[in-house]
């Protein structure tokens, strides 16, 4: 498939500009109330900077505390980094109007993570190349095809680095006044183009990625619908891109055995589907390639119903 030219920016939460000093960052913090507090505060001061309460001054700006932009995918395809989630963290969605106790937030960029990962692919291929696979290192082969499949999505789409960042927005649903106008390759896949919802519902780029549109919508309709409180964001992100958690085959959420941009080489796990089974209602096509390759394996047929 042919790239498109013209990179499309992705954008930081516009209250982070609000920020007066580090600490104030709420994306690094794990505890949920603390979290909860620090927005309060940027959305406040916000709020006042618009009625025009605040004068501008030269320290509102915070200093860069963000990671630089991490590669992922060289021209020739070649090449990936990858990000990393925090270890350790579980989080299911949380049912319309219910609460969920804190969690830690998924953690997009954290070098360790992406080592890790990186490492261990490397070392799997290396025995399998030599005839001796190792079973113990499927799980991290299984997450490096799904985060490789993400990544090369976002370069399908023209996105640029900064999706790997937690505060960022996707230039899709990027507050403005009206739906933007971005520049999608002529040659993007139909169920790779963003839907209605995605563009006017702000969310972070890695929704984007996933190639299941039904799936996309579903997840931003709930948002759009119920506020961004009614799911659990980070505990999908870590379940379907978490790169760097120590968990075992029966927590792998999501299988990829063919093109990243195509529903028919995407596999749901039984256990994703039990979780997250709001998410996958009304996805016939990504049931009926799951079903395929389960049927491969002598695995019985799954049924999304919700």
């Amino acid at each position: 498939m042919s790239d498109v030219n013209q990179l499309i920016p992705v954008q930081r939460f516009p209250t982070l500009k609000e920020m007066r000093a580090a600490e104030e960052d709420w994306t690094g913090k794990t505890k949920q109330s603390e979290r909860k507090k620090l927005q309060n505060r940027l959305n406040q001061r916000a709020l006042r900077r618009r009625k025009g309460m605040i004068i501008e001054s030269p320290y509102t700006e915070a200093a860069n505390v963000r990671q630089k932009s991490l590669a992922l995918v060289a021209d020739d395809g070649s090449y990936v980094n990858f990000i990393g989630c925090t270890p350790g963290q579980h989080g299911a969605h949380k049912a319309p109007g219910r609460q969920l106790a804190a969690k830690q937030p998924c953690m997009l960029g954290i070098p360790g993570g992406r080592d890790a990962l990186t490492n261990s692919a490397l070392a799997a291929h290396e025995r399998y190349r030599m005839g001796q696979p190792d079973p113990r290192q499927l799980v991290d082969v299984l997450r490096f095809n799904v985060f490789y499949a993400f990544a090369h999505n976002a370069k399908v789409l023209g996105f640029n680095d900064d999706w790997l960042k937690y505060e960022a927005i996707s230039p899709f649903g990027a507050p403005q006044p009206s739906p933007p106008s971005l520049p999608i390759a002529a040659s993007c896949p139909p169920n790779m183009k963003p839907t209605i919802l995605q563009m006017t519902v702000q969310h972070h780029p890695w929704i984007d990625f996933l190639p299941c549109p039904r799936m996309r919508d579903n997840f931003l309709r709930l948002v759009r619908d119920q506020g961004e409180d009614a799911v659990d964001e980070d505990a999908l992100c870590v379940d379907i891109v978490d790169a760097a958690s120590a968990r075992g085959p029966e927590d792998v959420c999501l299988v990829t055995w063919g093109k990243p941009w195509e529903l028919s080489g995407w596999e749901v796990t039984e256990p994703f589907m039990k979780k997250w089974a709001w998410l996958l209602e009304g996805c016939t096509e990504l049931m009926e390639s799951t079903n395929t390759w389960r049927r491969k394996r002598g695995l019985h047929d799954l049924r999304f119903v919700h």
